[in-house]
């Protein structure tokens, strides 16, 4: 086993094996996280060769033998939803600011 990369969002490993395995890494399985195995050539295993397994607290997935890139990506969609609805607060509020400050408004209205 050989780790390629690890940065906040993503973990690679390149991995040889002469049977199947399964490659469990001590971090903890949070939902978001996806994994991919690639052949040698860079094209994906069939789901069902390279599942993930259910393991409630590491990220867990099962290696058919050969030598594969185990590849975990992170991507949440409550982050994204959360960036969404702070860029839209950021337009609207001068906006309202701007509307309030109006020349000729009356503030005994």
């Amino acid at each position: 086993m050989r780790w390629i990369q690890r940065l906040p969002t993503s973990t690679e490993f390149e991995v040889t094996t002469t049977a199947d395995c399964t490659l469990a890494l001590a971090d903890l399985n949070f939902p978001g996280w996806s994994v991919q195995v690639l052949n040698s050539a860079g094209i994906p295993v069939s789901a069902t060769a390279a599942a993930a397994v259910n393991d409630d607290f590491h990220r867990t997935v099962a290696v058919p033998a050969g030598t594969h890139r185990i590849l975990w990506t992170y991507s949440s969609n409550s982050f994204q939803l959360g960036l969404l609805l702070s860029f839209c607060t950021a337009l609207t509020l001068p906006c309202l600011l701007l509307l309030e400050r109006r020349p000729g408004r009356n503030s005994s209205e």
